[in-house]
């Protein structure tokens, strides 16, 4: 009889002591999911394309083992419309830069110099430290992903790491990979893919914020590709939208009188 007891007994404090213990968390993404057409819909901002991006942010770049840091007023409007105006401690700003659609100005005051050129990438890194094609950039300043182009794209979706995550696929080749957090709706990360399926960039978006019905991230690392190895933290300190339906003009930069324009090409060829 005593032997039974001590049985019941252990039993029963087995029982009570696994009902105590702590279980392991589990992510709830929602039932049902949606659709990853519905998902990148909502947060490409797909139904605020008009809206104008103003902000003051300060930029902190490592490269090629130094690490800088810069404040900045910035401009921004889909699909390609960027402008850049250096805040600097002390005195009047010393860059100025523009981008509308494929063109490229930059003016710097204290070296009395202006230069146009094509809104590539690689014109764009020689002035503002992010390697990426002016649509790319402006998408990623307001925390939604870049465009993919082409035909025959297909979405792939799936659960990772709490996450639902949603492989974009252009041409029978990824071309892009978004970490959603469907509790928020905010998007957390992304990948971009070249041809050859090498990373051409990474991208975290923190601390969003609802701002004129969009959610925008307060803060934005891009990183390059593994060979690049350079990066470059965002952090907005003012964020505001507006609406101007067809206002570019902001955008652009007159050449100041008796400046010379410099091509950006010839200027790269000389250095």
């Amino acid at each position: 009889m005593k032997r039974h007891i001590k049985i019941v007994l252990l039993v029963f404090f087995l029982f009570t002591f696994i009902g105590c213990m702590p279980r392991k968390a589990e992510v709830s993404l929602g039932e049902p999911i949606a659709a990853p057409e519905d998902v990148i819909k909502r947060v490409s901002g797909a139904d605020n394309p008009k809206k104008t991006l103003k902000a003051v942010a300060r930029i902190a770049v490592s490269a090629s083992g130094k690490r800088y840091s810069v404040k900045v007023a910035l401009l921004a409007k889909r699909p390609s419309f960027l402008k850049v105006t250096s805040i600097p401690v002390i005195g009047p700003p010393n860059l100025f830069l523009s981008v509308m659609g494929d063109s490229l100005k930059v003016f710097l005051p204290k070296k009395g110099e202006f230069y146009t050129g094509a809104a590539t990438g690689k014109n764009i890194a020689v002035f503002f430290p992010i390697n990426l094609k002016a649509e790319d950039v402006v998408s990623i300043l307001f925390g939604i992903p870049p465009p993919v182009k082409g035909e025959n794209i297909t979405l792939r979706g799936d659960v990772e790491e709490g996450l639902y995550r949603i492989d974009v696929i252009s041409q029978d080749k990824k071309a892009q990979s978004l970490w959603v957090d469907t509790s928020t709706g905010n998007l957390s990360r992304m990948e971009g893919f070249n041809d050859e399926g090498g990373i051409l960039y990474r991208v975290k978006h923190e601390d969003h914020r609802q701002i004129g019905g969009i959610r925008v991230p307060g803060r934005i690392t891009i990183s390059g590709n593994e060979a690049d190895g350079s990066s470059a933290c965002i952090r907005y300190s003012d964020i505001r939208l507006s609406r101007n339906d067809g206002d570019t003009a902001l955008f652009d930069l007159d050449i100041p009188p008796g400046i010379k324009p410099i091509s950006i090409i010839e200027a790269t060829e000389n250095k």
